[in-house]
């Protein structure tokens, strides 16, 4: 008699449902000061737009994570769960695989010890998040850590009211541009850093980078502010640090002796236009037009590579802020009645094509979570062959049927990939390819620092999409074959993908003979000579049938 399979019984499929989400989540450390709130905007107490609020990005955190929230002083709004008065040499930072960094006060600067605890995580494989806004504005807390001190500005320029400044507030529906824009449900429009790969002309992929991919594409809508902060990419990469005695290089060499660099991957566009405030008192805008160019918005340095802590850095807070997100409070208060009011309190939940932007700003806050820590990837992989093998799509398509890996990782792609950004299925599949050794190697075109077609060698022979698929097939495959008597309590990632090595392997081979064999056939009409225009078909000689010449 067979046995039981796994995925038959209803109580191992809550616990395997259990296991995706514990294998999924990120231990986060949040820590801002001065008069940024971990709760809402739309608190009674702030109709005089006094602090700011984050309620909305800390829900979809809490939704992909466990956070721990912490001021450098006291939550101005009294948020529940705050640590207050944080220091970091006083908390252990080993408990956290990243670090978000929100400050907003220009000074005093970290001391020493922290400094020092802070660049011990983030040299040791921590990953870190920061962002500020125009001028000095979060320089406080971030200003002086590796890496994060290079690759945004942290002092004037930009400023905030000059021609200089970096203003990507959008007009409205009917043209006219306010500074309260900035809470209405039109985005500004992102120009992004692309990465092209493949090994001939015929297997050219075309990617952003992976903290602006998602599901329905590319991530090109943002919030937009009147006078946003720089990303910049770090000229001089040989600076060595030294903190409280503890020296080390800022950028580390690669094995062949050169410096990683940063990467800016997305850049917004400063309009060009005066910015006047309507809620004045409350606001401040200007008049003076600001100078029309392109500037950085999104830094990412892969640290991975070299053996030290991911890096995400952003222009402004303000693509994280409530106010750019769900709505001003200020338009709220009693006796505000500017026919926009409606409009400005509400944000991107405004109006339906709103939601939709706001849907993928959420994508690329969770696609922060998760570019951030590239040691947990295997556990992603994991917890995303179990989702697919649990799928409503997938189980319907293995029901009484006996499919190759290849054909089950083609239709496990495809679910994939309205789940989650291909990116990350890509760059969370690299590490199945790196088994038994688990080590950072070349996959997918974001690890060449100038990525162009052909460019590296031929490592991976095949395209990403192709070992990914390889490799989600096969993890399907075991989780589908896997008998009752295995229990997800005991499961790990890394069992999982050894059992799949040999049906991907012998998949992968497969696939690249028929690779070659395609190739073959077209050399070989390569060869064939060109037929003349106009020319008739040459005639064939009728064969006389042997049995009427006799």
């Amino acid at each position: 008699m067979n046995e039981k399979l796994l995925l038959d019984d209803i109580k191992a499929r809550a616990q395997l449902t259990d296991l995706i989400r514990f294998w999924r989540r990120r231990r986060i450390l949040v820590v801002t000061d001065g008069i940024v709130s971990f709760g809402p905007e739309h608190d009674p107490n702030n109709l005089q737009e006094s602090y700011f609020g984050m309620s909305h990005l800390m829900s979809v955190l809490s939704g992909h994570g466990e956070v721990t929230r912490a001021h450098r002083q006291t939550d101005p709004l009294h948020a529940a769960g705050v640590i207050e008065n944080f220091r970091f040499d006083a908390h252990e930072l080993t408990a956290y695989d990243q670090i978000w960094l929100m400050g907003y006060n220009s000074y005093p600067p970290l001391s020493a010890a922290e400094q020092e605890k802070l660049a011990r995580f983030m040299n040791g494989g921590g990953g870190v998040f920061a962002t500020g806004d125009h001028e000095n504005l979060g320089a406080a807390i971030s200003s002086q850590l590796p890496r994060v001190r290079s690759m945004r500005h942290w002092s004037a320029p930009p400023s905030a009211l000059g021609s200089d400044r970096i203003d990507t507030t959008m007009p409205d529906h009917n043209g006219v541009l306010v500074f309260e824009n900035q809470s209405d449900d039109i985005p500004q429009t992102l120009t992004l850093k692309w990465y092209v790969w493949g090994e001939t002309a015929l297997f050219l992929r075309r990617y952003p980078h992976p903290l602006l991919c998602s599901p329905a594409g590319p991530i090109t809508g943002f919030p937009d502010h009147m006078h946003e902060g720089e990303v910049v990419a770090p000229t001089d990469l040989t600076q060595t640090m030294s903190v409280n005695g503890y020296t080390f290089d800022e950028y580390p060499k690669t094995s062949d002796g050169t410096r990683l660099p940063p990467e800016i991957v997305a850049w917004g566009r400063s309009e060009g236009r005066p910015d006047p405030e309507v809620m004045s008192g409350i606001h401040t805008g200007s008049t003076q037009a600001s100078a029309s160019r392109l500037s950085g918005t999104v830094g990412a340095y892969d640290g991975r590579r070299v053996g030290v802590g991911r890096v995400v850095v952003d222009a402004t807070w303000h693509h994280f802020f409530d106010i750019n997100l769900i709505g001003d409070n200020a338009a709220n208060r009693p006796g505000f009645n500017d026919p926009r009011k409606a409009l400005w309190s509400k944000g991107f939940t405004y109006s339906a094509e709103g939601q939709q932007t706001l849907a993928q700003i959420d994508q690329y806050y969770r696609n922060i979570v998760n570019w951030l820590s590239p040691n947990w990837f295997l556990d992603l992989w994991g917890a995303l062959v179990i989702e697919l093998a649990l799928h409503r799509d997938m189980r319907e398509l293995l029901a009484g049927r006996s499919l190759d890996t290849a054909s089950i990782g083609a239709a496990a792609w495809q679910i994939a990939r309205r789940l989650h950004p291909p990116c990350l299925v890509i760059e969370i599949s690299s590490v199945f390819w790196d088994l038994p050794r688990l080590k950072p190697r070349r996959f997918g075109p974001w690890d060449w620092p100038n990525p162009a077609p052909d460019d590296g060698p031929g490592d991976p022979p095949l395209p990403f999409e192709w070992l990914a698929k390889v490799a989600l097939g096969a993890g399907v495959q075991v989780m589908s074959e896997a008998g009752a008597r295995q229990r997800p309590a005991s499961m790990k990632a890394q069992d999982i993908a050894e059992a799949a090595m040999g049906r991907a392997t012998e998949a992968l081979a497969s696939l690249a003979r028929s690779q070659q064999a395609s190739a073959n056939r077209l050399a070989e009409l390569a060869k064939a000579p060109p037929q003349r225009a106009g020319a008739k078909p040459a005639q064939t000689t009728k064969r006389q049938n042997p049995a009427r010449s006799r």
